[in-house]
């Protein structure tokens, strides 16, 4: 598997989480961009378990 580096930000607040990126630190071909996205949630889980790659899905996570 081919590995990027990207800055990126964790946020929290509340229950609701995400990873923010800036455009500028992205690729100019957007067509890249859902990969990226995909695999800095860390989808798909090879277990099948984990819906968004950061603790969602299972209450032990």
């Amino acid at each position: 598997m081919r590995q990027l580096k990207l800055p990126a930000v964790f946020m929290r607040g509340g229950t609701s989480n995400a990873i923010v990126f800036k455009t500028t630190d992205l690729p100019v071909d957007r067509m890249l961009w859902p990969e990226i996205f995909r695999a800095a949630m860390g989808s798909p889980d090879p277990f099948g378990r984990q819906l968004n790659g950061m603790g969602g899905s299972l209450s032990s996570l």
